[in-house]
């Protein structure tokens, strides 16, 4: 999967921005890396943002495009810049087995 351009909109104008089922399918580490880049630098100062995941633990790794699952420690580390208000999910025997994370842009001045 190539890594994405910039997308198509200015810096800042959303106050919140959802990727549900987003990160689950991108494959890599590095391409997860450039689409968080993009949400923080689309955010507004303090802006907030909704996003899921499948983690190991519990999942196996995988880098498949069905099922992306990264370690735990890389996902918190792509979201430094945020401060994590609330995590639910993620289990393997729950219904639907992806974390949820939502949370909110530590520092507005962070631009990549």
């Amino acid at each position: 999967m190539p890594i994405p351009e910039n997308i198509i909109f200015p810096d800042g104008p959303f106050d919140v921005v959802i990727t549900a089922s987003v990160y689950t399918y991108l494959e890599t580490l590095e391409i997860c890396k450039r689409y968080i880049e993009e949400t923080t630098r689309a955010l507004k100062p303090n802006g907030n943002f909704f996003s899921t995941w499948f983690r190991s633990p519990p999942h196996e790794l995988s880098s498949h495009s069905t099922k992306t699952v990264l370690r735990e420690a890389d996902i918190m580390n792509l979201l430094k810049d945020y401060h994590i208000d609330s995590t639910k999910g993620g289990w393997p025997e729950d219904y639907h087995d992806q974390w949820y994370i939502y949370g909110e842009l530590k520092n507005s001045s962070i631009l990549y």
